[in-house]
């Protein structure tokens, strides 16, 4: 370890310690490990082409991995994202990606339409 690196050892004083302890609580392990995850890193980078960044955060609260994109239905994505605005951008612009690298359905079926409007 280098002079300029610290470890959890070097902190002694009380406010290090609120820092421990918040960290511990926050469980900032497993944050770090689902960010370093591939899959989370394919869907950030999907998001990113499709200028839909925003998305992010609902997606991980759903816990929607990359591969389910593939499958992902109208309904689902209304459970998933609830901003309309944002859940519409989403939605067309994830049906012609998955046009496009998968073939088939660009929008969704009317039935789902109906349901998502009214």
């Amino acid at each position: 370890m280098s002079e300029d690196e610290l470890s959890f050892d070097d902190l002694e004083d009380e406010d290090d310690q609120k820092i421990i302890a918040l960290l511990e609580q926050l469980d900032l392990q497993e944050a770090l490990e689902y960010l370093r995850d591939e899959d989370d890193q394919k869907i950030i980078a999907l998001l990113e082409q499709l200028d839909l960044q925003e998305a992010l955060e609902y997606l991980r609260a759903a816990k929607v991995k990359y591969e389910s994109l593939r499958y992902i239905t109208s309904e689902e994505i209304m459970e998933a994202i609830p901003p309309l605005g944002l859940r519409i951008m989403f939605r067309e612009k994830l049906f012609s990606w998955r046009s496009e690298k998968f073939g088939g359905q660009k929008t969704m079926p009317f039935q789902l339409f109906l349901v998502e409007v009214f």
